[in-house]
């Protein structure tokens, strides 16, 4: 049996901002560890120059979307989502949107 590995990344990330200070992430299909340990959270990130990162929250490993709330109107932000598991953090992909 191969060891366990940390999760590789979601599929595609979808973002849009269907109301004032909020942005809605949808995700779907992950490359699943090989071998390993199944995918126990997704972490959501957000930056407004594309490498600080701060995380907006944690969502179940069974979860394909989160919403982050309160985000001033008009700003670019962008927003990464990374597979967690017991052995550690995927790889995550990124996205970008100027917020409603």
């Amino acid at each position: 049996m191969p060891a366990a590995t940390a999760p590789g990344s979601i599929g595609r990330l979808t973002l849009s901002s269907p109301s004032t200070g909020r942005i809605v992430a949808d995700w779907n299909g992950f490359a699943p560890a090989s071998g390993g340990s199944p995918i126990t959270a997704f972490d959501i990130y957000y930056s407004v120059d594309n490498v600080t990162y701060n995380k907006a929250g944690t969502v179940a490993s069974d979860s394909t979307g989160s919403t982050i709330d309160g985000l001033p109107s008009g700003t670019l932000f962008y927003i990464k989502v990374v597979a967690v598991n017991a052995v550690g953090d995927g790889p995550g992909v990124s996205n970008s949107i100027r917020v409603s």
